[in-house]
């Protein structure tokens, strides 16, 4: 069998289908390369030469192209994908939470930056009014009584005068202070009177 190391379009559908086969071993496995150089001898074995790094890199690239065509399909629809490695990518990878994240991270994703904080300070909020319950009810309410107590003790404040009000009590002054000058001017009238009287008297 020939072989090549070019990626022609059987040796992409093979890397494909074979890093399909093995994502579980991905998943559960933080040494990656070695799974990569299992893949690079599978394709040797096709007559591909290619390093596990090369392929590791080809198929970054892929799944790149994959999610944007994955975007624009949600768009557009599918009928407007001619990638040739969108259905077989999307059969092996079509469900990977990188590809399709949940509802909630589309959520977040498409609400703007200050209706995110908002989310985020009502979480907050509601963990920070679980831990604030009051741990000793009948004390508080202790503390109310002595509060409501000292309430009846302290002398409330004077209510406050509206204008009319203020108005009458001016006005009253002011017939107080009339009625004592009437008072005093006529005493004083009386007393004219006498001394008058009493002059025409001795003439």
């Amino acid at each position: 069998m020939p072989e090549t190391k070019t990626w022609t379009a059987k040796a992409i559908k093979l890397l494909i289908a074979n890093r399909g086969d093995l994502e579980y071993e991905f998943n559960s496995n933080k040494k990656n390369h070695k799974i990569w150089e299992k893949i690079s001898n599978i394709l040797k074995e096709n007559g591909i030469t290619m390093s596990g790094q090369n392929c590791n890199t080809k198929f970054r690239n892929l799944m790149a192209t994959f999610r944007d065509n994955v975007q624009r399909a949600n768009k557009s629809g599918e009928g407007a994908i001619n990638w040739e490695y969108y259905v077989l990518m999307k059969q092996y990878f079509g469900k990977k939470d990188s590809v399709t994240p949940n509802q909630n991270t589309l959520l977040e994703s498409s609400l703007p930056n200050s209706s995110k904080t908002s989310l985020n300070i009502g979480k907050k909020t509601d963990e920070h009014t679980k831990m604030s319950k009051p741990q000793h009810p009948q004390l508080l309410h202790s503390i109310d009584e002595e509060i409501n107590s000292d309430e009846d003790i302290i002398p409330k404040r004077k209510k406050k005068k509206n204008f009319q009000e203020i108005l009458l009590e001016e006005m009253k002054e002011d017939r107080k202070a009339r009625d004592s000058f009437q008072n005093k001017l006529e005493n004083f009238m009386d007393k004219l009177i006498q001394i008058e009287t009493a002059k025409l008297d001795k003439m």
